[in-house]
């Protein structure tokens, strides 16, 4: 903390400290109640609808109607989905055109509603949701994609041998890419009708492929009522244009006084059930039902029966050994729900329905899965920031979705399962393509490495196979490695000049090779955060024989070696502790430092081509010259970042005469130079002179105000605040808001440090995650640091950001977590961090703003009488 030792600074100290106790513990009883408006109020009407992009809008109140709008184009389709909790309330969704007419609607009783429609000419659609005006929160997603560009859950099913046997329901939100089959299986007669948004063909088939009929047209959809000859399985195929068209398919039995799970009347005979919802079962006798796939103990099994309330249905469940267990069951609205918690391991269950015998009809629906459910399909897939997530559970396809990738970086998802079992995993990029990754089978599961070939806002990951009721974990990581990579072993070894190569990542063994000739004299030396980190590094001959390791020396690990024998290649290992460690190492050969890999360019006519953007770790040993290619009017900025208080530099700029043009001038740390180009367009140089003692400067080229910024963007806004691990990020910049967030548990405390330059203009804000208000802030550079210390009252994701004159100022950013653990101790061994000295401060029959206040005038008086005692 910055805190002067000044007597009256620190009485004021603790009053404030104590207004602030008090003051959040009443904040924080208000903030448990449901939110009353959002920042997109207001927006009740179709008049006022608030104006969306694609994208995740979360927290979202539903005090009252909510309308957005958005724009669509020709082709495209568009979903919206909404996530809330079904349990305090029932939110539902619709869609309508400029023309205020309804284009679909989605009225679910669970806790998610999702609407589909593919647009034919470029128009702005409506979003309304609405429901009870309870106040309660939702997430909103939505999607816009080209038509085509998205497929259903069936597929692949083009062909016969690939189709998917399906029941009697209703199926909807088909998608016609290709040419789709089902399978199906019947002893009875059966009717389809097929619902289609433009013109389809389907045709029946028998269980050999034969063709047998196709459907007939019926006004808005296609229709095939069959009559059995003998049992067995039929196929439907879908086809047209395939032109990525939504359809519908309702099946159902008829002539037949019983459902098509019959004969399911004991328990021998029980009908097997997925995971998913089930209709047009009747009640004539009981009914028995069979899940035959493992539940592991605490996974949860819900089964929910849907039936008319003014008749009794009951329902029941048996183990697999004949014994029922401990389940309970709600009477809902609807009909009942039944739920049961594995105490052990089961092959599978029963579930029997039994009541009055009257041919009730009721559906029912079977869910056992994780906290990510309903996430079945890539459009409702369950959003993920980085980090490890447990406790997962496959009993479907599992999707999530990450937001966001840059070029260049490498996201690492790893799956944690039991091998003796098997889970498989692919990426999608947003565009629906499987993209170049690599999956690797480890002993704990398997990891998935993706390199993004361009900017994508988000990518999906799918986890399938046919292993139902397998728990597993997951771990979501970006992978920041050098361009020296993949040097993981001696023989993938990365040959290095005698120079200083700057900025390199350890995420795993690190080598390189040198060549020495006889006599040579090998020097290295090793810089990285020796205070948070730890390094090794070590020699080895050409045949993989140990020679020497480095030595410390005052704030790096030294290294020096003689190679008294022949000419060969001398290989270097640096190992650590893998979690994305910076590191910066130098060689040198026979004493003599080398250059930056410019060289040489000392002179006009050896200017080395530069690209905009920044180039870091170059030296100054001599002049160094460059040139950049300018059109007419082109507008050159250039900043020299350099050691201002321990060297001096110049930095100047001519034309492709060698004719002097402009110098720079002194912007708080570094030099920085402004030059427009005439009317044609040409090669402009820049040459940068000193001291030539070897300094090493940082040179920033900007061309027409558009500049790099660093690979955390894009995070200007609290919307697009990114998730941080606690660790520490080097390399960042201010060239606008950065805006970040991390999760605290409940006891723990967050440090939050932004290392600076003294002059920078630079200050940090803990942002309310509500509306974008400051809570806390530090706004002071003079130390060359910013810092925040956050304690948590419960578990929330922290947010700040990082803000300032958005001049390209650098900083460096460190996340520090107090971790507490069952006893309220720190985990790390400091007991004073992170505990907030107000938390079991009470008196009992006082409540603590009581005491609060009582104490903010005890020290006021306190204050007084030191005063009036000085006097």
């Amino acid at each position: 903390m910055k805190i002067k030792r000044n007597k009256y600074l620190l009485s004021i100290f603790f009053i404030t400290v104590m207004f602030v106790s008090v003051s959040y513990l009443s904040a924080k009883n208000v903030n448990a109640s449901p939110i009353s408006e959002d920042t997109y109020e207001e927006n009740d009407n179709f008049w006022s609808a608030y104006y969306i992009g694609p994208g995740f809008y979360p927290n979202l109140c539903q005090g009252d109607d909510d309308w957005f709008n958005i724009s669509i184009g020709v082709d495209e389709v568009i979903k919206v989905f909404l996530e809330f909790n079904g349990s305090q309330n029932d939110i539902d969704l619709e869609l309508y055109d400029s023309a205020e007419m309804i284009l679909d609607s989605s009225y679910e009783m669970d806790n998610n509603e999702s609407v589909f429609w593919i647009s034919l000419v470029s128009q702005t659609l409506y979003i309304k949701t609405f429901g009870y005006n309870n106040s309660e929160a939702y997430n909103m997603t939505v999607d816009i994609f080209v038509k085509g560009a998205y497929d259903d859950e069936y597929e692949e099913n083009d062909d016969f041998p690939q189709a998917p046997e399906i029941f009697p329901n209703y199926f909807n939100n088909l998608v016609n890419n290709d040419t789709d089959i089902y399978k199906i299986y019947l002893d009875q007669n059966v009717s389809i009708d097929v619902y289609n948004t433009s013109f389809l063909w389907v045709q029946w088939y028998d269980e050999y492929y034969n063709w047998l009929t196709n459907f007939s047209v019926e006004d808005s959809h296609l229709e095939l009522d069959w009559v059995t000859t003998y049992p067995g399985y039929y196929y439907i195929a879908v086809y047209g244009p395939n032109l990525g068209d939504f359809y519908d398919i309702d099946i159902w039995l008829t002539g037949s006084f019983d459902d098509w799970a019959e004969e399911n009347d004991i328990r021998e005979d029980s009908m097997g059930l997925d995971l998913e919802f089930y209709s047009g079962f009747i009640q004539n006798d009981d009914d028995w039902f069979s899940y035959d796939n493992w539940i592991f103990n605490s996974e949860k099994l819900e089964v929910d029966l849907y039936y008319d309330t003014a008749f009794i249905l009951d329902i029941e469940l048996i183990d697999e050994y004949g014994n029922p267990h401990g389940y309970s069951i709600t009477t809902e609205s609807w009909g009942k729900r039944l739920e049961w918690i594995a105490g052990g391991a089961y092959s599978n269950v029963y579930i029997h329905v039994h009541g009055s015998n009257i041919g009730l009809e009721y559906n029912m629906s079977l869910i056992i899965d994780d906290w990510a459910e309903e996430n079945d399909f890539i459009g409702d897939s369950y959003e993920l920031g980085l980090g490890y997530y447990n406790g997962l559970v496959f009993n479907d396809d599992d999707w999530y979705r990450y937001s966001t990738i840059y070029f260049s970086e490498t996201l690492e998802v790893e799956l944690y399962y039991d091998t003796v079992f098997d889970l498989n995993i692919e990426l999608i990029d947003e565009y629906g393509s499987p993209h170049g990754y690599s999956i690797t089978t480890e002993s704990w599961g398997k990891r998935l490495e993706w390199t993004a070939d361009t900017y994508y806002s988000f990518v999906y990951i799918h986890v399938f196979n046919t292993e139902f009721g397998l728990e597993y974990d997951m771990n979501l990581n970006i992978i920041h490695d050098d361009w020296a990579e993949e040097n993981d072993f001696i023989y993938d070894a990365t040959h290095l000049d005698f120079d200083w190569y700057g900025g390199m990542i350890l995420n795993d063994e690190d080598w390189y090779e040198v060549w020495l000739e006889s006599n040579d004299f090998l020097e290295i030396n090793l810089f990285y955060d020796y205070e948070r980190t730890w390094m090794n590094i070590d020699l080895y001959d050409e045949y993989e024989n140990y020679l020497t390791s480095g030595d410390w020396d005052w704030d790096h690990l030294h290294l020096s070696w003689t190679n008294y024998d022949y000419s060969r290649h001398i290989y270097i290992k640096i190992t650590g502790n893998y979690t994305e460690n910076w590191y910066d190492i130098e060689l040198i050969l026979n004493g003599q430092m080398g250059d930056d890999w410019a060289e040489e360019n000392d002179y006009i006519y050896e200017a080395t081509y530069l690209e905009f953007g920044w180039h870091g770790g170059m030296v100054q040993n001599d002049e160094d010259w460059y040139n950049v290619w300018l059109e007419p009017y082109d507008l050159l900025e250039i900043n020299l970042f350099y050691d201002t208080g321990y060297t001096w530099m110049n930095l100047e700029l001519y034309n492709e005469f060698e004719g002097f043009i402009t110098d720079s001038f002194m912007n708080s740390d570094h030099l920085h130079l402004v030059w427009t180009n005439d009317d044609y367009g040409r090669n402009v140089y820049i040459k940068i002179s000193g001291n030539n003692i070897g300094d090493w400067y940082d040179i920033d080229l900007i061309l027409n105000g558009e500049f790099e910024d660093d690979w955390l963007e894009e995070n200007d806004d609290w919307n697009s605040a990114r998730y941080m691990e606690p660790g520490r990020y080097n390399q960042l910049f201010n060239f606008d808001d950065d805006y970040y967030r991390f999760h605290l548990n409940e006891g723990d405390t967050g440090k939050i440090y932004i290392y600076c330059n003294d002059f920078a203009s630079l200050w940090l804000e803990e942002i309310s995650s509500d509306d974008d208000s400051i809570l806390n802030s530090d706004y002071s550079t003079d130390d060359g640091f910013l810092e925040l210390e956050i304690y948590a009252n419960y578990d929330y994701d922290v947010m700040f950001a990082v803000k300032g004159e958005n001049n390209g100022d650098w900083y460096d950013l460190d996340i520090m977590i107090d971790y507490k653990d069952g006893n309220g101790d720190d985990k790390n061994g400091d007991d004073k961090n992170g505990v907030d000295p107000f938390s079991n401060f009470d008196i009992p029959g006082f409540p603590v703003e009581i005491i609060g206040i009582a104490f903010m005038m005890s020290t006021i008086a306190v204050i007084f009488f030191v005063k009036k005692k000085n006097h």
